[in-house]
């Protein structure tokens, strides 16, 4: 009997524990280091594409990178790349080889709210995307690569130059680095889901899917890089007990919930889908075919799903009488594949 007891006490604590899915940040010194190979690793480039899901605490006074080298006074204060929180904004900072060049989405951080955040460089322009949605464009980025900077080392959640200016504070997840300039859809398409670390392009790929969520974690002050071959991140200052300043759960992002991987299938998939009239006023038809378990997720231009509902294998009438006039993005998600188009609202 008392092993009995013994078996079902040591089970039932088992049940408790929660695979954490993010980290929280305190704001002060929690700083994530990814090292320096990655400075090297983007010196030829003058395309990129950096990506984060974040969960910014309400202090309007406090800016808080999300991820970047920067370094002052090393280096006189330059860096590569800089995704990061200003304030009540999100910026976007790219060094091209001639100058530190910023594209800035205004207005657009939401205290205690999950945002997907996105910063591009596709050689010409800088573009800062929020929940998938162009927010701003920056014009003239023409350099042939990034500065060179082998010393700067790559950060998450800090930067050195000097706390508490640039520690962020609050939730971070899904840190993704992409060799060149990721098109909208593409954002859109793969913001919700996780990666394989496989995917071509990827440099680097974080999902914070390790410990146990708000426990004991003291000995876990590696971030796992999922690419192969890449930096993994040294965690340094964080508490690793409780409910702040430790992994813990509750990212937008399901834990297994793999993103489809654009191949051929898929590609095949979207010429077997057509959706009309474009414009619309009260339904949208959808024609599928060669396809299953089929369902479809409509998101306004701020990232939120409106509407979702299975289709059928044919044509499907979907009513958006209740929708409010503007633009949406109509995703298919199936077996074979995705597709988003950009429908019109009238």
């Amino acid at each position: 009997m008392k092993l009995k007891l013994y078996s079902l006490f040591f089970i039932t604590c088992l049940s408790f524990a929660q695979q954490a899915t993010h980290l929280n940040f305190d704001g002060f010194n929690d700083q994530i280091n990814l090292g320096n190979a990655l400075s090297t690793t983007l010196d030829p480039l003058n395309k990129i594409t950096v990506e984060a899901w974040v969960k910014p605490t309400n202090n309007t006074a406090q800016n808080g990178v999300i991820f970047g080298n920067y370094a002052y006074p090393t280096d006189n204060g330059l860096c590569q790349v800089l995704l990061r929180r200003d304030q009540n904004t999100y910026t976007f900072h790219v060094n091209d080889g001639i100058s530190l060049k910023v594209v800035t989405a205004a207005a657009s951080v939401q205290f205690g709210t999950w945002q997907h955040v996105a910063g591009v460089w596709d050689g010409s322009l800088l573009k800062i995307y929020v929940n998938g949605v162009l927010a701003a464009t920056t014009t003239g980025v023409t350099g042939s690569s990034f500065l060179s900077l082998p010393n700067n080392s790559y950060t998450i959640g800090f930067s050195y130059a000097g706390a508490p200016d640039e520690a962020f504070i609050g939730d971070i997840d899904e840190v993704r680095l992409w060799n060149y300039d990721r098109t909208a859809a593409q954002i859109l398409e793969k913001k919700d889901c996780e990666l394989l670390g496989t995917e071509t392009g990827l440099l680097a790929y974080y999902n914070f899917n390790q410990e146990n969520a708000g426990g004991d974690n003291s000995a876990a002050t590696t971030l796992t890089n999922l690419v192969s071959g890449g930096s993994n991140g040294t965690l340094s200052n964080f508490t690793l007990n409780g409910s702040t300043s430790n992994w813990v759960s509750g990212s937008p992002i399901v834990t297994g919930n793999i993103c489809t991987t654009l191949s051929s299938p898929s590609l095949e998939f979207e010429k077997n889908i057509k959706i009309y009239p474009n414009p619309a006023k009260d339904k949208v038809n959808i024609n599928i075919q060669n396809a299953t378990n089929v369902e479809l997720r409509v998101y306004n231009l701020n990232g939120n799903t409106v509407l979702s509902e299975k289709l059928n294998t044919a044509t499907n009438s979907v009513s958006i009488e209740n929708l409010t006039t503007g633009t949406y993005f109509f995703k298919v998600i199936s077996n074979e594949g995705t597709s988003t188009t950009k429908v019109i609202k009238l």
